[in-house]
């Protein structure tokens, strides 16, 4: 009798997964999103539309809410909308209720095109230059000039919760901040308003109770020291505004810090500090490009990672650090990556990653050296001109100490409210907008 053969034998030799040709340059960008039944002379600001042309979902609008570049995909705004890896199911935490949501699954690029705004339809494009010198994508059905999304506005359904919390606080709570904190917990199904508020509610408590709006302004308790021990440095941006912060652990001062601070109360309007100097970069960066920025990116070097790094005494005030970007500064962090990580890390990570809330556990990438990292990060929209020159880049960067100033000169203070960059962005939104509108009319006639 012959013996059966497992299917496992049966199936032959596995075949090596092709690679991806990953796209070198793309038209389609985060934010590029739906018009919806605007007027003409709303839809100026309001430009940008995508579409499906192809598979089951041909024919809806949305807008691209991130570009997987390493697959070639975008993911569209509350469409496929599968079941299974996107039906996700966050724990409860002391700090954040449990909640179960769904998510839009990728699109392939290819099933995928922006729409026409003055003809409603989807269409190719193509790159031309204006005679300013600007790079801009041409519709290559009517010539119309697409620009690329300017602020990353509020969907329909989110504007009644950043209403209710601007209602609700006031001056107390800049636009900023209403639109993180609303953008923060959308996935959240259940009180999802009495979340959004109870949390902001904690926001700005702990800003007022913390004086967080003048910590720029005051000169804190062993601040040399502590940037000694800890220096942070500022880099370029990505494709999108987004500023890059660098930490290399190999020059952090264990020792100094063990000997200069006693209890992690001591560190925590340091890194406060920290916090509002990023956001003062942002401001600054906000009011050059005329849109609002509000993420950034963090790069976390490990190369000289010992022991020491992650010694208990260390480990135990990383939550707490951990906690002041988390929970006061939600929606501020577009992806971090750490870099050079060594085989000690990873045993590490087990707990560190425990300490991290599950939304910002998913925008940590890992690699194993720069070598790596640089090549996903051109990927990703940061240009070598962007990264450090110990990471294959070119930027001398900026030292975020007490004499670190924003990349726009007389950029007010993050506690001023960002009304003077705010009215700069509508300034600019309002010149798109006339200017826009004066086209269309013009073709029109």
């Amino acid at each position: 009798m012959a013996t059966r053969i497992p299917i496992a034998f049966r199936r032959g030799p596995r075949t090596k997964k092709k690679a991806i040709d990953l796209i070198k340059t793309w038209h389609i960008y985060r934010g590029d999103k739906r018009s919806g039944e605007l007027k003409l002379n709303e839809r100026a600001s309001c430009f940008n539309q995508v579409e499906v042309i192809n598979g089951p979902h041909k024919g809806k609008q949305g807008e691209v809410v991130s570009v997987v570049r390493d697959l070639n995909k975008v993911i569209v705004e509350n469409i496929n909308m599968v079941r299974g890896p996107s039906h996700r199911y966050v724990k409860s935490t002391p700090v954040a209720a449990g909640r179960s949501y769904l998510s839009p699954s990728p699109i392939h690029y290819s099933n995928v095109n922006l729409v026409d705004p003055s003809i409603g339809k989807p269409t190719r494009v193509a790159i031309r230059f204006t005679d300013e010198g600007e790079k801009v994508r041409v519709s290559k059905k009517t010539g119309t000039i697409i620009p690329k999304p300017a602020a990353q506005k509020l969907a329909t359904e989110d504007q009644p919760f950043f209403d209710a919390v601007k209602a609700e606080f006031g001056e107390r709570c800049t636009d900023d901040l209403a639109i993180r904190v609303t953008r923060a917990f959308h996935g959240v199904k259940k009180n999802r308003l009495q979340f959004t508020l109870a949390e902001t509610k904690k926001i700005v408590d702990w800003r007022a109770a913390s004086n967080v709006d003048s910590i720029l302004t005051r000169e804190l308790d062993l601040t040399k020291i502590y940037n000694e021990c800890w220096p942070v440095y500022l880099y370029g941006e990505d494709s999108e505004g987004h500023v890059l912060t660098v930490d290399r652990v190999g020059e952090m001062n264990v020792d100094g810090f063990l000997k200069n601070f006693s209890h992690v109360s001591q560190l925590l309007p340091h890194r406060v500090q920290y916090m509002e100097r990023i956001q003062w970069e942002k401001v600054a960066i906000s009011t050059r490009l005329g849109r609002r920025v509000y993420k950034h990116v963090c790069v976390v070097d490990l190369k000289g990672l010992g022991m020491k790094h992650v010694s208990p005494s260390v480990l135990s005030q990383l939550k707490p650090i951990f906690d002041v970007g988390q929970l006061y500064y939600p929606e501020t962090l577009h992806c971090l990556y750490i870099v050079n990580a060594p085989l000690i890390f990873y045993g590490a990570w087990k707990v560190i990653s425990a300490l991290i809330q599950p939304e910002t556990r998913e925008k940590i990438q890992v690699f194993k050296d720069a070598k790596t990292f640089t090549a996903a990060a051109q990927k990703h929209g940061i240009p070598l001109e962007s990264l450090p020159k110990f990471l294959g880049g070119s930027h001398p960067g900026r030292l975020m100490d007490n004499t670190f100033t924003p990349c726009v000169p007389d950029t007010p203070l993050p506690a001023a409210t960002y009304s003077a960059a705010e009215a700069k962005i509508a300034a600019v939104a309002a010149a798109t907008a006339t200017a826009t509108a004066e086209l269309e009319v013009s073709k029109a006639t």
